[in-house]
């Protein structure tokens, strides 16, 4: 299990994304606040939660033997859905831990399982963190900001899912 995690301290609401990608770049699998009851699915995200004024965290478990068969690529995207860009936070995190399924099931963080992290500090309300690649157990950190008025949402936004894996395969 690779655990993909937010932190971000502020009374904004940040919200964690991730995507399945094939080889062939079609979207294979989704997670977001949207599909919070999806227990059976290869990622399964901890809750959305909308405020965090002492500090809060959002991650998505990615269990790598339940993910589409044809998902070659996870990519990690967050985005503002009210506030300031994330320049203006006070503090955000992202970045991602592995995890045992069978001897961490049901704790919230394993600090000392961390495998990396970075601060983000985007002047944009979205961003494309990292691309994980599933076959070669290989993770890039791009850390591509998406200007948007809005923010960033991985739905419908495949053209620039798909331009941060191109953007993994030159590095890689």
């Amino acid at each position: 299990v690779v655990r993909l995690f937010l932190w971000w301290k502020g009374e904004v609401d940040v919200d964690l994304s991730a995507v399945g990608v094939s080889k062939d770049y079609r979207q294979t699998d989704t997670c977001n606040y949207m599909s919070l009851g999806l227990k059976e699915a290869g990622m399964v995200h901890s809750g959305d939660l909308v405020n965090a004024p002492q500090g809060a965290a959002e991650f998505i478990d990615v269990h790598l033997d339940r993910l589409n068969s044809q998902t070659r690529y996870v990519v990690l995207a967050a985005n503002v859905f009210s506030g300031p860009a994330f320049s203006k936070l006070k503090e955000c995190f992202v970045g991602w831990q592995e995890r045992s399924a069978n001897t961490q099931k049901g704790e919230i963080m394993e600090i000392k399982t961390v495998a990396n992290k970075f601060q983000v500090t985007a002047p944009t309300k979205g961003f494309v963190g990292a691309v994980f690649d599933v076959k070669e157990r290989r993770l890039l950190w791009l850390d591509l900001p998406f200007n948007s008025s809005i923010g960033f949402s991985i739905h419908g936004s495949m053209r620039d899912i798909v331009a941060a894996v191109e953007e993994f395969q030159l590095y890689a």
